[in-house]
């Protein structure tokens, strides 16, 4: 069973009186589910972790894992590199790890992308009416 996210974070509350955390905007802007957000979390929190590390903390099974640190390692959150300990059944063993400042940097980037859409399109439409 997946973790549920319980940090203690700030909330935004929008016009309309829902609030999102930063939590549901990322998983807006990078389509990431439970797994992808705590698995991004636990390698944040530890600086660096094998999928064994992940496993043990996180209850979850090594597969599911696996496809979250995909997912992540895709869009350039996660970057691993291998390990000279010891491979199961020939299967190289990696570490992986958040470039803090890199994975910031593609935040802001996006999000400034969006808004900069947004802009020029509801400029466009109401500008058009």
């Amino acid at each position: 069973m997946v973790e549920k996210i319980n940090l203690d974070l700030p909330r935004c509350r929008l016009p309309s009186g829902k609030e999102v955390s930063i939590i549901e905007v990322l998983k807006f802007f990078y389509d990431f589910n439970e797994t992808d957000v705590i698995i991004l979390l636990k390698i944040l929190k530890n600086h660096s972790v094998t999928l064994d590390d992940l496993s043990r903390e996180t209850n979850l099974s090594k597969a599911s894992i696996s496809r979250s640190i995909s997912k992540l390692y895709s869009l350039g959150f996660v970057s691993r590199e291998k390990t000279t300990g010891k491979a199961v059944k020939g299967r190289p063993k990696y570490i992986y790890r958040v470039n803090r400042e890199s994975a910031l940097n593609k935040i802001y980037e996006n999000i400034e992308k969006c808004s900069s859409i947004a802009k020029e399109t509801f400029e466009k439409l109401f500008g058009s009416l």
